[in-house]
C-alpha cells in the first residue's frame, strides 16, 4: 500500500506524544493534591502536556482501523522480528557493558518479550488485534450501520461501567487487545460512516477535549476528589472524552494533503521508538534522565532540555531500525526461497 505523507506524519506525532508522556507522569510522578495547591500553574501546565499527549495510543490503533489491516504473514513476521531485534540487541549490549545482569529472568524476558510492570504490553495487544483483525473486518465491513451503532455503543458503555469499578481485569483502562478491538471497530465505523466536518472542526473538537481533560485532571487533584478509580478513568485511554480526542485527531490529519519521503522514511520506523526506550534495560535511564530535568531546570530551560532528550530518543532507534529493515528484507528472502 502506497504511504500517505499526511498519515505518517500522524504517526510521527504520536510516537513524539508518547515519549512526551512518558518524560511527565510516568517519570516525574503522578500530580498530587498538594501540587495541584501550591503550585497552580505549573500543575495546570503538566495537566494540560498530560491531556494533550494521552490520546496517542488510541489515535495509532484508530490509524490500522481507519485504513483496515490487511493480515500477510510477512506483517505478522515483522513484527514479532522488530520487536525481538530491538529486545535481544539492547540486552545483549547491556549485558556486555556491566549494566545489566544475565538472569533467568532476564532471558526469559527478552525473549518473551516482557518484564514485570515496565513489559511491552502494547506489542502483544497489537499483535493479538493482528491476528484477529480479518475477522473484525468481514464483520465491519458487512454489518448495517444500526447494528454497527449498537456494537459500538454498547461496547464504550460497557468499557466505561467495568473500568470505574476495582475488580476490572478486561479493558485496564485500555491496556488490553480488548480495548484495542473496541478503538479499531470505531475508526471502521468512522470509515465507512465518517460525518462530513471540515478539517478545523476537527481540530476545535480535538482541543475542546484537550482543555476538558486538563480543567478534570487538575480539578480532582486540586480540591482533593481523586479516589484512585477516578484518576484511573480520566488519565485512562478509556476515557470518553480522550475516545474522541483520538478520533478528531485522525481526523484532522486525514484533511491534510502533503507527500513527503523524508517522513514517509521516519515513519516507517515509528515502532521502534517505543520498542526502544520502554525496553526494560532502557526504561530506568528514560525515567531517571527524565525526572532529573525536571528537578534541575525549569521554565525554558526545561522545556528545551527535555525536547533535546526526546528528540535524541526518537532519532536514534529510527536509524537503528533501519539495520533491522536491511536485515528482515534479507531474512523474508531466505524463507520464501525456501518455501518455493
Amino acid at each position: 500500500m502506497k504511504r500517505e505523507s499526511n498519515i505518517e506524519l500522524l504517526r510521527i506525532v504520536c510516537m513524539i506524544m508518547v515519549l512526551a508522556i512518558h518524560a511527565n507522569f510516568f517519570s516525574t510522578g503522578i500530580l498530587t493534591t498538594q501540587e495541584a495547591t501550591a503550585l497552580p500553574l505549573q500543575s495546570m501546565l503538566r495537566s494540560f502536556a498530560h491531556a494533550l499527549c494521552v490520546g496517542a495510543v488510541n489515535t495509532f490503533i484508530m490509524i490500522s482501523g481507519y485504513f483496515g489491516i490487511r493480515y500477510r504473514n510477512k506483517g505478522l513476521a515483522s513484527i514479532i522480528f522488530q520487536s525481538l531485534f530491538f529486545c535481544i540487541s539492547i540486552y545483549l549490549i547491556m549485558l556486555l557493558l556491566g549494566l545489566t545482569e544475565l538472569s533467568k529472568i532476564n532471558i526469559a524476558s527478552t525473549l518473551l518479550l516482557f518484564k514485570q510492570a515496565d513489559c511491552y504490553w502494547f506489542v502483544w495487544a497489537y499483535i493479538i488485534l493482528y491476528i484477529l483483525a480479518p475477522v473484525i473486518n468481514s464483520f465491519t465491513g458487512h454489518v448495517q450501520k444500526k447494528e454497527f451503532e449498537r456494537t459500538i455503543l454498547l461496547f464504550f458503555t460497557l468499557q466505561l461501567v467495568l473500568d470505574a469499578t476495582p475488580f476490572n481485569n478486561f479493558f485496564i483502562q485500555g491496556f488490553s487487545p480488548l480495548s484495542f478491538i473496541g478503538i479499531y471497530m470505531l475508526a471502521q465505523y468512522i470509515k465507512r460512516f465518517t460525518p462530513a466536518y471540515t478539517r478545523n472542526t476537527w481540530l476545535s473538537i480535538f482541543i475542546i477535549c484537550v482543555i476538558t481533560n486538563t480543567v478534570l485532571e487538575y480539578s480532582i487533584k486540586r480540591y482533593g476528589i481523586d479516589n484512585g478509580i477516578i484518576n484511573s478513568i480520566i488519565n485512562g485511554y478509556t476515557n470518553p472524552i480522550t475516545v474522541i480526542q483520538s478520533l478528531a485527531l485522525l481526523l484532522y490529519f486525514t484533511k491534510i494533503r502533503i507527500t513527503n519521503n523524508l517522513v514517509n522514511w521516519t515513519a516507517s520506523s515509528c515502532f521502534a521508538v517505543y520498542l526502544f526506550h520502554m525496553h526494560f534495560c532502557i526504561v530506568g535511564y528514560y525515567r531517571m534522565y527524565a525526572l532529573n530535568i525536571w528537578e534541575q531546570c525549569s521554565g525554558f530551560t526545561y522545556l528545551l532540555t527535555i525536547s533535546l532528550m526526546i528528540t535524541a530518543f526518537f532519532i536514534s532507534p529510527v536509524l537503528i531500525d533501519k539495520i533491522r529493515i536491511f536485515c528482515f528484507n534479507k531474512f523474508w528472502d531466505k524463507i520464501e526461497k525456501y518455501a518455493r
